[in-house]
């Protein structure tokens, strides 16, 4: 799988935040993906790696609500750290 969109990746911002251990992020499928289960009220955002859109549910939004919201990845970014991180 490849992350394509408008950034490249990773960015230096993503860089300095992905050093942070235990890191976090949201995962979130493409708005492209066929398979992806949307939930109603979800909105589209778009990948802090890559600029794709992604679907994101209400649910994390009310999750993080007066909290910092973490940068929101489509899957194939996250695979990429993950594996770098592997």
């Amino acid at each position: 799988m490849l992350c394509r969109g408008r950034l490249p990746w990773p960015s230096e911002e993503t860089t300095v935040k992905m050093d942070e251990e235990p890191f976090t992020a949201i995962v979130s499928p493409r708005t492209s993906d066929p398979t992806a289960n949307v939930v109603p009220g979800a909105r589209v955002r778009q990948c802090a790696m890559c600029g794709a859109d992604v679907w994101v549910a209400p649910s994390t939004f009310r999750f993080f609500k007066g909290k910092p919201m973490p940068p929101i990845w489509c899957a194939d970014c996250a695979l990429l750290v993950g594996r770098s991180k592997s």
